[in-house]
C-alpha cells in the first residue's frame, strides 16, 4: 500500500496576506500572492517564492519597466522647470 501525501495549510499562515488580494500590485502567478510555495513530500515547511522574491507581487516586464522610467524622466523634467520658474519669480519679487 502506498503512503498518501496530504497537503496541509496552516490557518495562521493564510490570515497574514501579503498580496493575495492585489493591493500591492499584480499578483505573482507562481505563489498566488503569498510570497511562498508549499513543498511536497512530507515537508511541512514552505519555500520562499523565487519569482517574486517573497513579496507576492509579480515582476514587471522589461517593456513595463521602460515605460515607468520614461514617465519618471518626463515628470522630473517638468518638476525641474517648475522649480526653476518658481525661483525666478521669487528672485524678481
Amino acid at each position: 500500500m502506498e503512503k498518501e501525501t496530504v497537503l496541509e495549510i496552516k490557518e495562521d499562515v493564510t490570515t497574514h496576506q501579503k498580496n493575495t488580494d492585489g493591493h500591492l500590485g499584480p499578483i505573482c502567478n507562481n505563489c498566488g500572492g503569498f510570497g511562498f510555495t508549499l513543498t511536497f513530500g512530507g515537508v511541512s515547511n514552505s519555500a520562499g517564492c523565487k519569482d517574486c522574491d517573497q513579496t507576492g507581487v509579480a515582476s514587471m516586464t522589461n517593456a513595463q519597466l521602460q515605460k515607468e522610467v520614461i514617465g519618471m524622466k518626463q515628470e522630473l523634467a517638468e518638476l525641474k522647470n517648475i522649480i526653476i520658474n518658481a525661483l525666478k519669480e521669487k528672485s524678481n519679487v
